[in-house]
């Protein structure tokens, strides 16, 4: 639900953030507001707005026109003109960014009338909108000078607007868009409606004071304190979030709150939510990975229906309910809990195939919790749940997980590294394998297989291996200085400084009493824990 009439008009409420928002409250006093309500919303806004990402392809999107007869109309002759004018004297993006805000901000008056559409080029021809007409517009001038920028979805604080809503921060109601736009390697948070004091009211233009630059590069902190991003923004443009870790705090996940988010592959689920809403997750077809905590009592229907790539969810004993349609059009789901639980009831009674237990009973104990966050974070294959933790990892896996992380790290996929150093990655690498990450690894000179033109993709790999492979990627990939000091008494030469890098980022601690184990066969839950440890240090 949109409510635009109430849009932009913070200022007339709550100019001065806590101090004035105090007052609003005075005026609600069924509602009993403290520090740690604002915490939360800032833990909901730092959620959404770290879950962007830098990778260069899509900030390259970022840049150009949205589908066609969308309201950025960036290619818009004259949206290029203006955009052009405003920044002539400007050099960084950061000043250019600056000047396109104040621009909007002075030149554009809030529509009380609501008497107009709201794209790009109507804003801009009349000189009036609403926030979505600011947005529109500061979004098209953005990219028109190639500065990636995007729409963000959110509820405000301005007239009308409910605490409750504000508060209840799962919740899918928005009444306000504003801008983000990615500068000098980080995202700057703009909002030209607050900015603005223009008014246009009965067909009258007028204007309060000067505009400023208050949420030009707000804090995120601050601009917390009155606005509360929403789910939808994950959806924004069509922007691919692939992860989303729900903060401590949340209690419910409302209804629709993730529908066709269709890039999200992973979810964390904390122990503070109790229920899952009706259709939450419906058409996510790319989640995977599904980590739920131990408060969760209900799942609403449909609430991870049509989740095709789904194909294991572990579901805590604290579940009494599930509606009968929670994870329908599914196939092949297998569901991991505790014997006698309402899951296995469930899992019966719905044809699902039940395990008792969760996914990683088959690892080490000192393995899981690293294991569950590999696998959140996309890191391992299916391949290795199936087969077993304690089982051997081939040096095709072990190169293909070498390969993920690269591109989970960099922002980057195999495909662009590739071609900015000008690799052919359709000439095979070795006579052994066609596999184009083993191609990619020989290339950067991270494997150089096993002699006379042979990988062996299906033989073991040893620790020693991996460790050094690691070491060989982050000096290639990473610019990191592999000079370690090897603090084991069982390490080969050629792996000692790779072992002391790895020792001394917290990639490894040995198996004890000095030693490495560097000839011990690498199984899966090492190749997992490994792979998580170095993907934390080098992204």
């Amino acid at each position: 639900m949109v409510k635009e009439g109430m849009f932009g008009m913070k200022k007339h409420i709550i100019s001065q953030g806590l101090v004035l928002l105090f007052v609003f409250f005075a005026a609600t006093p069924a509602l009993t507001v403290n520090a740690q309500d604002y915490e939360l919303v800032y833990l909901w806004n730092h959620a959404i707005y770290n879950s962007k990402t830098n990778d260069e392809t899509i900030l390259a999107e970022y840049k150009q026109p949205m589908y066609p007869g969308s309201a950025v109309e960036r290619d818009n002759p004259d949206i290029i003109t203006l955009a052009n004018s405003i920044v002539a004297d400007k050099k960084s993006d950061y000043e250019k960014a600056a000047a396109i805000h104040d621009w909007v901000s002075n030149n554009i008056w809030y529509d009380e009338d609501f008497s107009l559409g709201n794209s790009a080029i109507i804003t801009m021809q009349n000189n009036r909108g609403i926030c979505t007409g600011y947005t529109n517009l500061t979004v098209a001038l953005l990219r028109a000078v190639d500065i990636p920028a995007i729409r963000v979805a959110g509820y405000a604080m301005g007239n009308d607007a409910s605490l409750e809503e504000f508060f209840d921060v799962a919740s899918n109601i928005t009444n306000h868009v504003w801008t983000e736009a990615y500068i000098d390697g980080r995202w700057v948070i703009i909002d030209t409606t607050w900015d603005s004091n223009n008014v246009y009211r009965h067909g009258v233009y007028s204007t309060q004071k000067n505009c400023g630059r208050e949420y030009f590069d707000i804090l995120l902190k601050d601009i917390s304190k009155s606005h509360r991003y929403a789910l939808k923004s994950l959806l924004s443009d069509n922007y691919p979030v692939t992860e989303f870790i729900i903060p401590t705090g949340v209690t419910h996940i409302s209804d629709f709150a993730f529908f066709i988010c269709v890039n999200l592959r992973s979810i964390t689920i904390p122990n503070s939510v109790t229920s899952i809403g009706d259709s939450a997750f419906l058409r996510c077809s790319a989640l995977k990975n599904i980590t739920i905590g131990n408060g969760i009592t209900s799942i609403g229907h449909r609430a991870f229906s049509e989740c095709a790539s789904i194909e294991r969810i572990v579901i805590p004993d604290s579940v009494t309910s599930i509606a009968e349609d929670a994870f329908s059009r599914i196939k092949d789901l297998t569901i991991y809990g505790k014997a006698g639980s309402y899951a296995e009831t469930y899992a019966i009674n719905n044809n699902f195939l039940f395990v008792t237990g969760t996914p990683f009973d088959t690892a080490s104990a000192w393995a899981r919790d690293e294991i569950a966050a590999a696998i959140n974070a996309g890191l391992v294959p299916d391949s290795f749940a199936k087969a077993g933790w304690q089982n051997a990892t081939s040096r095709l896996a072990a190169a293909e997980v070498m390969v993920i992380i690269i591109e989970k790290a960099s922002g980057k996929n195999m495909t662009q590294l590739a071609a900015e150093r000008g690799w052919d990655l359709n000439i095979n690498g070795f006579s052994d394998t066609n596999n184009q990450k083993v191609t990619f690894l020989k290339y950067a000179g991270v494997t150089t297989g096993i002699g006379n033109n042979k990988y062996d993709p299906n033989a073991d790999y040893t620790r020693a291996q991996i460790v050094t492979m690691t070491g060989r990627v982050a000096e290639v990939f990473f610019s990191a200085g592999v000079k370690g000091i090897n603090p084991f008494t069982d390490v080969p030469d050629w792996a000692a400084p790779y072992v002391g890098y790895a020792a001394e980022n917290g990639i490894t601690q040995g198996v004890g009493g000095g030693l490495f184990d560097s000839n011990g066969v690498l199984q899966n839950q090492h190749t997992a824990v490994f792979g998580y440890r170095t993907f934390k240090v080098w992204k």
